[in-house]
C-alpha cells in the first residue's frame, strides 16, 4: 500500500484534465482573434493605448465612432479630450516645433475643417450683467479676522 500513494484513477483523470485545457488552449489561440471581434462588436467607445506620463498622469488614445482623441486626466486635473486628425503638410508649417501654446491653438483651429470642429461637451453659463447692487464687496480688515477666527473654528471640528 505504501507503494501506491497515486492510483492509475488519479494519473489518468490528470491527464484528461490536462489535455482538455491545452486543447482549449489551442482552439483560443486559433479562433481568439474572431471571438474577441465579436465581442467588441457593439462598442463605439474603444480605448487604443494608454502610458504614463507621470505618476500622477495618463495619457490615452480613444476611438469613438471611428474617430480618435486624446484624453489626458490625471488626479485633481480635470479630464480632457483633444480630437486627432492627420497631419497633412499644409496643415503643420516649419515652424510649429518652436511655437507657442496659443499660436498651437491658431494652427489647431486653422487645421479643423467645420465637420471636423471638436463636439462641445458642456454647455456655458449664462451670466446676468453685474449692477451696482449685486457688485462684489471687498472685504475689510476686520472682515477678514473675523472670517479667519470663524474658519479656524471650523477646522477645529
Amino acid at each position: 500500500m505504501a507503494t501506491e500513494i497515486v492510483s492509475m484513477q488519479q494519473v489518468i483523470i490528470t491527464v484528461v484534465f490536462l489535455s482538455c485545457l491545452f486543447g482549449l488552449l489551442v482552439f483560443l489561440r486559433m479562433k481568439g482573434g474572431f471571438i474577441r471581434a465579436n465581442l467588441q462588436k457593439g462598442q463605439r467607445i474603444k480605448v487604443i493605448e494608454e502610458t504614463a506620463v507621470s505618476p500622477s498622469e495618463r495619457l490615452r488614445l480613444i476611438s469613438i465612432d471611428n474617430r480618435e482623441f486624446v484624453m489626458l486626466s490625471g488626479k485633481n486635473i480635470q479630464p480632457s479630450l483633444i480630437p486627432l486628425q492627420a497631419a497633412s503638410p499644409a496643415a503643420v508649417p516649419a515652424s510649429a516645433s518652436g511655437s507657442s501654446a496659443s499660436s498651437f491653438s491658431d494652427q489647431y483651429d486653422q487645421a479643423l475643417p467645420e465637420e471636423d470642429a471638436p463636439l462641445e461637451l458642456t454647455t456655458r453659463a449664462v451670466v446676468a450683467p453685474s449692477t451696482p447692487q449685486s457688485a462684489p464687496h471687498e472685504m475689510g480688515p476686520q472682515e477678514v479676522a473675523a472670517f479667519a477666527a470663524k474658519f479656524k473654528g471650523w477646522r477645529k471640528n
